[in-house]
């Protein structure tokens, strides 16, 4: 079965010279042969159903690799990498593209079962009865629990039925009985912390880390940010924008936030102008999407998973590129699990760090770039 492969991913990197590169930056095979180990596992649960694909489908969360059609997909991804790398076929943003005119929407099941029923809610209330669902995901993903609290709670959906299990995922298939009530971003959790110069109210979104409040690393790093150098500041990995508004309200005057989340991103513009503060948020993988301007300090909260595996890329990643970015004496300060075997990694890119605070979860860092 022929496929639509992103150009980065191993299958596209191997097409050969009777590849078509399209204008929405996909690649499209008619007879092209890989080993699955290299396809997403809910890429091939896809594929065993592409001649069940109608004309007009969206893919909500879409995996590396669609099974191929005739006609271009709409996608919507609140990853910025995901949409980055799909180009212009892909929709990045915390509300769905215009999506009236669509036969069947086909939900790779994120791992914020928040985010999976607030997409569906929203577009329940945006496509016409009628209108069919596929949800799709690997099993540890959570796709069957997702499955589980729609059955009981259908709404305007009918109760959703299991159609496959292959690939170590599963697909349940359900359509829209009639629409939705109007739905919209909500604000969950809100909260106020001390910035030092006065309250400041936040709220987060659903899909935004720190769904239930403050977490207890970003709190423990709230308490070492005083004395940061003058100077563009970047919060990287900003989630709801704790850090960077805490420092835009204490004064500082050229603070950026960044994330790959469009749920983050919405939530610290909902909280900036919640407390009339002037910050710059860009979508951005790490540092690598932002202005090329020398910082004088990095703060950052960084995940320590990608999808469902967890991994020290990321972090490893932000060190080696803060390092490349920070005027001579700028900050990188970040939080970590006290876990996690980050000492020999900043030793090595900065030649020495401080512990400027710890508990029996959590490490604050200090690095300092030096002449």
């Amino acid at each position: 079965m022929p496929l639509k492969f992103r150009a980065d991913t191993p299958a596209g990197k191997a097409l050969t010279d009777n590849a078509l590169l399209t204008n929405e930056g996909a690649i499209t095979m008619a007879n092209l042969r890989f080993s699955e180990p290299d396809v997403e596992l809910v890429s091939q649960l896809l594929n065993r159903h592409a001649d069940a694909l109608p004309e007009r489908v969206l893919f909500v969360n879409p995996p590396d690799q669609l099974p191929a059609s005739r006609h271009l997909p709409l996608l919507w991804s609140t990853d910025w990498l995901s949409a980055r790398q799909w180009g212009d076929a892909c929709h990045f943003g915390a509300e769905p593209p215009a999506v009236q005119d669509v036969d069947l929407i086909v939900v790779n099941w994120p791992k914020s079962h928040r985010l999976g029923h607030y997409q569906l809610a929203i577009l329940a209330a945006r496509v016409p009865p009628g209108t069919a669902l596929w949800l799709v995901g690997e099993k540890r993903g959570g796709v069957a629990t997702a499955a589980k609290q729609l059955a009981s709670n259908p709404g305007p959906w009918r109760v959703p039925h299991k159609a496959d299990a292959a690939r170590h995922c599963l697909q349940f298939t359900s359509e829209l009985l009639q629409q939705g009530p109007a739905a919209s971003l909500t604000p969950l959790a809100p909260f106020t912390v001390d910035s030092g110069n006065g309250p400041l109210r936040l709220a987060t979104f659903a899909g935004v880390f720190g769904e239930g409040g403050l977490d207890e690393g970003s709190a423990l790093l709230l308490g070492c940010l005083n004395d940061l150098p003058e100077g563009p500041l970047v919060d990287v990995g900003c989630g709801c924008g704790v850090l960077g508004l805490t420092l835009a309200q204490r004064g500082h005057s050229q603070v950026t936030l960044c994330d790959v989340n469009a749920m983050a991103l919405a939530a610290s513009q909902y909280n900036a102008s919640a407390n009339a503060l002037q910050v710059q948020i860009l979508a951005s993988d790490l540092l690598d999407d932002l202005p090329a301007t020398p910082l004088a300090a990095i703060i950052s909260n960084p995940p320590f998973h990608e999808g469902l595996n967890q991994t020290l890329a990321i972090t490893e990643r932000l060190v080696a590129s803060s390092w490349l970015r920070l005027s001579p004496g700028g900050e990188l300060r970040l939080v970590a699990n006290r876990h996690l075997p980050y000492a020999e990694l900043l030793a090595a890119q900065f030649g020495h760090f401080d512990v400027l605070a710890q508990n029996n979860r959590f490490k604050v860092y200090r690095m300092v770039r030096g002449r």
